[in-house]
């Protein structure tokens, strides 16, 4: 009775042992999949938000053919930036509040792409006044801006968590820039009008909204 006993004690342990070491390796794993596509995700946006804004300097010069000095551009460009300053505190209470920095990335850029577009149809309806044109850029630089923001702290967050270096996806950001920047350059302003940039730009940030 002593022997089956301790066989029945020896072969519990054994099971619940081997149960509990299966069980930390399933979770392992599990844990190092999950991981792996959170960088894939998150490495893809970067390389797409990064990418639809990388044209930002062909806008200036389209600003510059349709008759914008540089004094204009950079005083539209500082009211911009002024405006995302100011605007910046209110998103960072309001995604503190609803608790999600990724609905306002996208609330933004559901509203940049729009913009984006109003350039050609402004051109090819021939507006020739720069007021319109003014209005839209500073609006362009705080939807440029703050989303740019809110996706730092979103993806950083998200990577702390996974106890990732945020340079892992940052990276991915600074391809897609580079590599939108090489393309444009052989057809943007030679094969392409100028103002084809803005076109470019959405229709590369169009996939952020369903990411």
């Amino acid at each position: 009775l002593r022997v089956f006993i301790a066989c029945m004690w020896e072969r519990g342990l054994t099971r619940f042992w081997g149960s509990a070491i299966m069980g930390a390796r399933e979770k392992r794993m599990r844990w190092i999949m999950e991981k792996k596509q959170a960088i894939r995700y998150f490495a893809l946006i970067q390389a797409l938000y990064y990418a639809a804004t990388g044209l930002w300097n062909y806008l200036n010069i389209y600003l510059r053919e349709i008759g914008f000095t540089a004094r204009q551009l950079g005083n539209v460009s500082a009211v911009g930036i002024l405006a995302a300053m100011a605007v910046l505190p209110l998103m960072g209470m309001l995604a503190d509040k609803i608790r999600s920095p990724k609905k306002l990335f996208t609330w933004f850029l559901a509203t940049m792409l729009p913009l984006l577009l109003l350039y050609p149809v402004m051109d090819l309806a021939q507006v020739t006044c720069l007021l319109p044109y003014m209005v839209l850029t500073v609006a362009m630089v705080v939807c440029t801006r703050v989303p740019a923001a809110l996706l730092e702290s979103w993806n950083g967050m998200e990577m702390e968590r996974l106890g990732v270096s945020y340079g892992v996806i940052r990276r991915f950001g600074s391809l897609g820039f580079v590599i939108i920047c090489l393309l444009a350059s052989a057809v943007v302003g030679s094969v392409l009008p100028t103002w084809s940039c803005c076109v470019i730009m959405a229709a590369v940030g169009l996939p952020l909204l369903w990411l």
